[in-house]
């Protein structure tokens, strides 16, 4: 990834950034296109980055457009993901590699050829919201962020 002057962070590329190159993309790169790809098909896409020792990770997802507003912490995403309000899903399930990257398994990846599926992107991320050393970093709830920004320019 390209180098930040900042400690701790890293820079989001765009897809062509991406196109074309070997082991290029991140999971946040990943998750900002697909948060992009969900939005695009009017879908209310999630955003979150969450932290462990040693470990900080991004997922996206979308929320039912049933589902109330949530909470920024943990707790309540887990709550949203639990009872079908958020889906969350391992972006870099996309992205060929050998190893596991994010809280799937060797064997998701062996068994995808490399990649996950839908279902099993889903239950990566699952496991990796039950870590108990877990912390959230980020929410971004997109489609509040879009309501709320346009009720004040309004």
């Amino acid at each position: 990834e390209p180098q930040s002057m900042e400690r701790g962070e890293q820079k989001i590329r765009s897809a062509p950034a991406l196109a074309g190159r070997k082991n290029a993309a991140t999971c946040i790169d990943l998750a900002c296109l697909f948060a992009s790809l969900l939005e695009r098909a009017y879908q209310q896409s999630v955003l979150i980055v969450v932290e462990r020792p040693g470990l900080a990770h991004a997922l996206v997802g979308y929320r039912a457009p049933w589902a109330p507003e949530f909470s920024d912490d943990l707790g309540s995403i887990r709550g949203a993901v639990g009872i079908g309000d958020l889906v969350l899903f391992e972006a870099t399930g996309v992205a060929h590699s050998d190893e596991a990257v994010g809280a799937e398994t060797a064997e998701d990846r062996r068994l995808g050829g490399g990649r996950l599926d839908f279902s099993t992107a889903k239950r990566a991320a699952q496991r990796l919201l039950g870590y108990a050393d877990l912390k959230l970093r980020f929410l971004v709830d997109i489609h509040a962020l879009r309501i709320n920004s346009s009720s004040l320019t309004a």
